[in-house]
């Protein structure tokens, strides 16, 4: 690789990714719960210890494994995806889909609520048409037939495919097609508005450093993925930001370090200190790529029938006093009331 320019060796580290029928990836900061109240004191409302501690260990991390080299995989060819967020004391959030045929999920209904400060109900608490949601709000792993949800959805007017995804929840329905497409896009994109250094070798990592303008980046790949909204399950009415907007975040240069090994990616980092106001601030966001190990349907999952729950949300609403896209007198003066409507 001595022989090559930053961008081909960064270009050609990230091929090899491709190369790979599988890919983990990782992404949390790389800082202390003291660093982040520091960090945070100067915006006039400091972050409270604990809450800096369980965002100081959370761990976004996303898998794949696929028949083929990911590259060259489509639709049909993934046969396993994972999505996850960690905390301090394990898993917040999963989604794992296997194939094109089910996707499950669970969640720590109780961490989450400690860290909004709202108490979430209990699974006793819901009302007997939330069915194997009461699962989900216990942290047991749920489970969503595809097949049974891409029919839902065109009896619910949706009038084409979901690309798997469950209705209602926005997970997006980018093929990798299109995924191909969006990646050319935005690497067009950081080759116009990124420089590249070849920082050089230490203990078998050779240091790629990439340096842009922090407003002229964040323009130029917003522009990029407008484009693509549809294809992210993002909503058509999102906001699109302003030039105002731009003009917020300060064009100082930011730089984000690639560390190779053997050729291919093994780590990123970026200090988003920079940003801040304060001059010294740091806050150091850290990536890791790799091999994903096999992804298996979680055992015990209970399926979530997506029609009952309508179903039975749609008899709740009548309940209340809607019916047909009308309602009754005594249901209207519930929902004008000061208080809204009383469950």
């Amino acid at each position: 690789m001595e022989n090559l320019s930053a961008g081909a060796k960064l270009t050609d580290a990230f091929d090899r990714l491709g190369d790979q029928k599988s890919l983990h990836l990782s992404l949390g900061l790389d800082a202390t719960p003291a660093e982040l109240v520091a960090l945070t004191k100067s915006s006039g409302d400091p972050m409270d210890a604990k809450t800096a501690k369980f965002i100081s260990g959370m761990t976004f991390t996303y898998d794949m494994t696929s028949k083929k080299p990911i590259s060259e995989s489509g639709e049909k060819d993934i046969t396993g995806q994972q999505l996850s967020l960690q905390g301090p004391d394990g898993a917040l959030f999963e989604v794992r889909t296997i194939g094109t045929d089910a996707t499950y999920t669970r969640m720590d209904m109780k961490k989450f609520g400690e860290l909004s400060g709202e108490e979430m109900p209990s699974a006793n608490e819901l009302p007997p048409e939330a069915g194997a949601m009461g699962d989900m709000f216990e942290g047991r792993w749920v489970k969503f037939d595809l097949a049974k949800a891409e029919k839902l959805g065109k009896e619910m007017g949706a009038g084409e495919k979901t690309g798997g995804a469950v209705p209602g929840f926005g997970t997006p329905s980018l093929s990798p097609e299109v995924g191909k497409e969006l990646m050319k896009d935005l690497k067009k994109a950081m080759a116009r508005e990124v420089k590249l250094r070849d920082k050089g070798s230490k203990d078998g990592l050779v240091r790629v450093t990439a340096s842009a303008s922090a407003r002229g980046l964040v323009k130029a790949l917003v522009d990029t993925v407008l484009p693509y909204t549809k294809d992210l399950g993002l909503p058509a009415s999102m906001p699109k930001p302003t030039a105002k907007d731009y003009r917020d975040i300060p064009a100082r240069a930011v730089s984000v370090d690639f560390f190779l090994e053997d050729g291919a990616v093994d780590s990123a980092s970026v200090d988003l200190g920079v940003l801040s106001k304060d001059k010294g601030d740091k806050l150091v966001l850290k990536a890791e790529f790799g091999k994903a190990e096999p992804i298996e349907a979680p055992s015990g999952a209970t399926e979530l029938d997506l029609a009952s729950i309508l179903s039975g949300m749609m008899a709740g609403l009548e309940d209340e006093g809607f019916a047909d896209n009308t309602m009754d007198e005594a249901g209207l003066e519930e929902l004008t009331a000061a208080d809204g409507p009383q469950y």
